[in-house]
C-alpha cells in the first residue's frame, strides 16, 4: 500500500516496534503495567517508567493514542506500521532459512531461482543500458578474462558482472531479488562452483558467456541478452546437476561445509 509510513518504521527501534505489536495485537487497550509484562515475556527487560516513555514516544509520532486511563489503543497508521513489520520479519526468517545452503539440492534451487530472475534482468538491462553501464560491465568482463589468464580469484569479478546487470536493469523489483540470490553471504558458494568447474576443465568458459552477454546488452538486443544469460546459467546448472548425482553430492556437500 503507497500509503504504508515506511519512514516511520525504520525510526523506530526494536524495542518500540516490539511494543507497538503488542498494542496492536490486543483487543484492549494496554497499559504500562501489561506492556512491561508483555516485553519482559518476549525477553525485553524494562521499568514501567521505560515503557511509559516508549508509549509517549509511539503517541508522539502518531502511531498509538490514549484510551483514557486504560492505555493505549492503536492508530490506522500505527497498526499498518505494525502489519509491515510482521510481514518484513517474517520474509526475513524465510529468507535466511532459504540462503542457508548446505547440501548440492539446496546449491541447485539456488542457481534455478538465479536462472529465473537473471535471464529478466539481461532483457531489461539490453533495453535500458547507457555507454557509461556498458563501460563497466566491459571493465568487469576485463578484469574477469585478466584474472583467469593470471591464475588469480576470478570468482568476485563474475559476481561484480552479475550484480551489475541487475544494478541496469532499473527495475525496483528485480534489483531486490538479484539482491537476495546475488548476497555477499553467498559468495563462498562461488568457490564450490569453481571446484566443480574446474573439475569438469570448464572454470575458464564463464569469460567468454560473459563477453556474449555483454554484446547482447551493448546491442540492445533484449532477446539475445536473455538467450545467452540463459545458456551461461543453464551450463552452471548442468555442471552442478552432474557433480550432484550419486557419491558426488557428498563431495558437493563436504565442499560446502568447508567454505561456509
Amino acid at each position: 500500500m503507497s500509503d504504508v509510513p515506511y519512514p516511520i518504521s525504520s525510526r523506530l527501534s526494536h524495542q518500540e516496534l516490539l511494543l507497538l505489536d503488542i498494542v496492536a495485537e490486543s483487543a484492549d487497550p494496554v497499559g504500562a503495567r501489561i506492556a512491561t509484562r508483555l516485553l519482559g515475556d518476549s525477553g525485553i527487560a524494562l521499568s514501567e517508567a521505560s515503557t511509559s516513555r516508549l508509549l509517549a514516544r509511539l503517541d508522539e509520532l502518531g502511531l498509538t493514542v490514549s484510551s483514557g486511563r486504560k492505555g493505549r489503543v492503536v492508530t490506522d497508521a500505527g497498526r499498518r506500521v505494525a502489519q509491515v513489520t510482521r510481514r518484513t520479519r517474517r520474509q526475513a526468517k524465510g529468507l535466511h532459512q532459504a540462503l542457508d545452503i548446505q547440501n548440492a539440492r539446496q546449491l541447485l534451487d539456488l542457481l534455478y531461482a538465479r536462472r529465473g530472475v537473471e535471464r529478466e534482468a539481461a532483457r531489461w538491462a539490453a533495453a535500458r543500458a547507457t555507454p557509461a553501464d556498458i563501460e563497466r560491465l566491459e571493465e568487469l568482463v576485463n578484469g574477469h578474462r585478466e584474472a583467469l589468464d593470471a591464475g588469480g580469484d576470478a570468482r568476485l569479478c563474475g559476481m561484480r558482472f552479475h550484480r551489475e546487470i541487475f544494478r541496469i536493469s532499473r527495475n525496483g523489483l528485480l534489483q531486490a531479488i538479484g539482491d537476495v540470490v546475488l548476497d555477499e553471504s553467498l559468495e563462498p558458494l562461488e568457490r564450490v562452483l569453481d571446484v566443480i568447474t574446474g573439475g569438469h576443465g570448464t572454470l575458464a568458459q564463464s569469460a567468454p558467456e560473459h563477453v556474449d552477454v555483454l554484446a547482447a546488452i551493448r546491442a540492445g538486443d533484449p532477446d539475445e541478452a536473455e538467450r545467452t544469460m540463459l545458456a551461461h546459467v543453464d551450463r552452471l546448472i548442468e555442471e552442478a546437476e552432474r557433480a550432484a548425482t550419486d557419491r558426488g553430492a557428498e563431495v558437493v556437500k563436504r565442499l560446502i561445509e568447508l567454505t561456509l
